[in-house]
């Protein structure tokens, strides 16, 4: 227990010595490409709060909303289904967030312009397993018995980082 209450007074005694008196560390669900969102969070902070250093790390759903609520973390930027409803945690909007199909090449959806709920009923859908994030498997149920009128066929992942491998070698 002694290590790791050491290790952040050597991490402090490191920040106060380059200029910082105070920390900042900030969450994001992985698989989200937020590096422009990043580098303006970060100039704003170095023109206007130089003594803040600022961390960003990535997680999974459930593993971000763990690391916040024993104070590992300071703020989550994530989706508003996986944060909306959640206690002690007040919630903005940064950015409108627009789902999307991400089908593979082999696919030959992929080659259509457009593609509609009922047009995935036969598909695998690939998403994170329901003890990860119990509210997106839910939205994708919803959405498609209401645009679609199935039941979606899941393949359960443990993470979005494999949803990505999976999507990039197929």
């Amino acid at each position: 227990k002694l290590k790791p209450l050491y290790l952040e007074a050597i991490e402090k005694a490191e920040q106060v010595s380059r200029g910082y008196n105070s920390r900042l560390r900030i969450g994001i669900i992985e698989g989200i490409n937020l590096y422009g969102m990043i580098t303006n969070i970060t100039g704003y902070f170095e023109k206007e709060h130089p003594n803040i250093k600022i961390f960003f790390v990535q997680y999974s759903f459930k593993k971000l909303l763990d690391a916040f609520y024993s104070e590992d973390l300071d703020a989550v930027i994530s989706y508003d289904f996986h944060l909306k409803g959640r206690h002690n945690m007040t919630t903005h909007v940064v950015t409108n967030y627009h789902p999307a199909w991400l089908i593979p090449k082999s696919n030959p959806l992929s080659q259509r312009e457009h593609i509609s709920f009922s047009d995935m009923e036969n598909e695998d859908l690939l998403i994170v397993k329901n003890e990860e994030c119990k509210e997106g498997v839910q939205l994708i149920i919803d959405c498609c018995r209401q645009y679609g009128n199935f039941y979606p066929k899941f393949v359960f992942v443990e993470d979005m980082n494999n949803v990505l491998l999976w999507l990039n070698t197929t």
